[in-house]
């Protein structure tokens, strides 16, 4: 399987640039965009999405539970 991982984004906030969060939801902690795999090209089409969406578990939580909710 060919998975992808996005770039690093940088978002402006109220106290100058600073690198996109998201929060896992299965480990709960709050990881970098680029800690992610990127949705499936499948996925994005069957709903309007953002090019670089993410999945919403980490890399490592991913690899471990294969997207089941723990």
């Amino acid at each position: 399987m060919n998975r992808q991982i996005p770039e690093e984004v940088i978002v402006q906030t109220l106290f100058g640039p600073a690198i996109a969060t998201k929060f896992c939801n299965t480990c709960k902690n709050e990881k970098y965009i680029h800690e992610f795999y990127c949705e499936s090209k499948s996925k994005r089409s069957k709903m309007q999405t953002i090019t670089g969406q993410v999945r919403d578990q980490c890399i490592l939580c991913w690899n471990t539970h294969k997207g089941k909710v723990v």
